[in-house]
């Protein structure tokens, strides 16, 4: 689920410091490559990487009522995730929304959920 976020090289989303249990290199490298987010127009984000592209290219999210749900551009220059909680909350909402389409049941996406919160170190503001 985490290499749908578009990205245009593998070590985009792939954490630039600190040490991780291995079963959480890619969790903590996608929580540092959402925090890169810069809105360049209503629609458009741009990373530090250089990756620009359309939030309609982004999985599609859906609210409990059906109703999809979608980035809100703050302006131009202004960053999509103010710190790396607002990120955690994106991608492991995006993550839980993954395992429920696929089938997982209730007790599966809330064992995945305690799981993140337990292996995610505190952000650093």
């Amino acid at each position: 689920m985490l290499t749908q976020i578009p990205h245009q090289r593998p070590e985009d989303i792939l954490p630039r410091s600190g040490r991780h249990l291995d079963t959480m290199v890619n969790f903590a490298g996608m929580l540092e490559y959402l925090s890169s987010w810069v809105w360049r127009e209503e629609g458009v984000v741009e990373t530090t990487f250089g990756c620009i592209f359309d939030t309609a290219s982004l999985p599609l999210l859906l609210d409990a009522q059906g109703e999809p749900q979608a980035l809100s551009c703050s302006g131009a220059g202004e960053r999509e995730f103010q710190d790396e909680e607002q990120a955690y909350g994106y991608i492991a909402w995006l993550a839980s929304k993954d395992l429920e389409h696929r089938g997982f049941r209730e007790d599966r996406v809330a064992n995945f959920q305690r799981k993140q919160d337990a292996s995610t170190p505190p952000p650093n503001n």
